[in-house]
């Protein structure tokens, strides 16, 4: 009884921790130094979302495969026109950007300016056969 005891404490705490761990993060981010320029986001629902952010300065890329429809893969960078309400975006020595991905969608990911609180969703369409134009676009507040 008492190996069936401690059987079942060893499985319980296995457990606990497989829900910590897969609730700690709400969406895939590379792990890099803290004053690296560059990090990559990738949803969590939909691995097919992934961004490439520079941290300091704003600049966002969406990563699009232009030959998906065609039974093959061309993987590309897709520049996001930056938010027009912070051009031109103050110089700085710590990094001033986050993006969030909550969804399956492009409109799920959100660009935070962490200094303002300014709150971005990402709008537009990009893919194989639709004009690409994404932007950022600032969330109104109430």
């Amino acid at each position: 009884m008492k190996t069936y005891v401690q059987i079942l404490a060893v499985l319980s705490m296995l457990a606990a921790l497989t829900l910590y761990v897969t609730a700690e993060s709400p969406h895939q981010s590379s792990t890099v130094l803290p004053v690296a320029p560059f990090e990559l986001i990738q949803g969590t629902t939909n691995t097919n979302i992934m961004i490439r952010l520079n941290k300091y300065t704003g600049e966002a890329w969406y990563m699009i495969d232009s030959k998906k429809d065609q039974g093959a893969s061309e993987l590309s960078w897709l520049k996001v026109a930056p938010p027009a309400e912070l051009i031109p975006i103050p110089k700085s020595e710590v990094p001033q950007f986050q993006v969030y991905i909550s969804g399956s969608g492009i409109s799920a990911a959100y660009l935070l300016h962490v200094t303002t609180g300014a709150t971005f969703v990402l709008s537009g369409q990009a893919g194989p056969r639709v004009d690409p134009k994404l932007s950022w676009v600032a969330v109104g507040e109430k």
